[in-house]
């Protein structure tokens, strides 16, 4: 995610601090009153992104878009809230954290190692802490990274590990990082990884999202199968009054190969695809689509 400016950064820090409902209804009047007299800037690249991936009119792409930058100052939000919050507060927050998973997630708990790969949708740190908290309370959970962690994240965990989430970040780039993935896995580790990045990112699997040709990394196959432990799917869906996490799809990789890449990268695909058609404006990725797509023609 792109860093937010630094007047911006100062008034999310300052409403992070209320509770859960009150600052994000504040963001909603902030937003609004900012919208009003033009401060909102919608790039005209992302509506035509939109517009065409989705073969929405331009008018309904631009009300995504606009409900899209919302959204991504949501995202802010709750990361500031989620380093900053008195623990007591981060705590009630978790009252307003739902799945329509509890079953899937109540098994997932009792595997031995599992992975939950997530996509970029609303504000998922904080209804991810709350996943962890409920149901893998106890247990140790490394996040996966592609990139080396910021000073924001390493403050947010020390956060967590204050409210019962024991939780370290791991950058995959590391040279011992596979071996340091199987010493987690042998202590029943708890893996999270983010699933929609380009396939720039590295383990590029070529696939079709909202029906077109696009390609993704697919390394959570090649993790699934070294840890020999399955791997499910979540997505958040964030609004004013609550987050929603849904929750699908269990798969076991057998083997790190081609075929089993391609087939999980086709999953993640899939299910990437529906989250675009059912909250397009969840996704925090609209501007970094083309990355995915390429050049997106009508």
């Amino acid at each position: 995610m792109d860093e937010a400016p630094g007047v911006v950064v100062r008034g999310l820090s300052i409403l992070a601090m209320l509770p859960f409902r009150a600052r994000r209804l504040a963001l909603r009047a902030l937003f609004g009153v900012m919208d009003l007299f033009g401060l909102v800037s919608i790039e005209a690249a992302d509506v035509e992104r939109i517009a065409s991936l989705l073969h929405a009119p331009r008018k309904a792409a631009r009300r995504i878009a606009r409900q899209n930058a919302f959204v991504t100052s949501l995202f802010h939000l709750e990361a500031f809230a989620l380093s900053r919050r008195p623990v007591r507060g981060l705590v009630a927050d978790c009252a307003h954290v739902a799945t329509d998973g509890d079953a899937l997630l109540r098994w997932a708990a009792g595997q031995p190692a599992i992975i939950i790969g997530g996509l970029h949708t609303g504000a998922y740190p904080s209804a991810l802490a709350w996943m962890l908290r409920r149901y893998f309370s106890g247990r140790r959970i490394t996040i996966l990274r592609s990139k080396p962690p910021g000073v924001e994240e390493e403050r947010a965990m020390a956060r967590l590990a204050q409210i019962g989430v024991e939780v370290r970040l791991l950058y995959v780039g590391a040279r011992d990082s596979a071996v340091e993935i199987l010493r987690e896995q042998r202590r029943g580790g708890v893996f999270v990884m983010l699933l929609d990045l380009p396939g720039s990112y590295g383990r590029p699997a070529a696939v079709e999202i909202l029906w077109r040709r696009a390609s993704i990394a697919a390394g959570i196959a090649d993790v699934s199968a070294l840890c020999r432990c399955p791997f499910l799917l979540f997505r958040v869906e964030s609004g004013l009054r609550r987050d929603l996490i849904h929750v699908e799809a269990v798969r076991e990789v057998p083997k790190a190969d081609e075929g089993s890449r391609a087939a999980v990268a086709a999953v993640i695909a899939r299910f990437l695809t529906r989250a675009l058609l059912e909250a397009p404006a969840q996704w925090l990725f609209w501007c970094r689509a083309g990355e995915f797509f390429g050049k997106a023609r009508r």
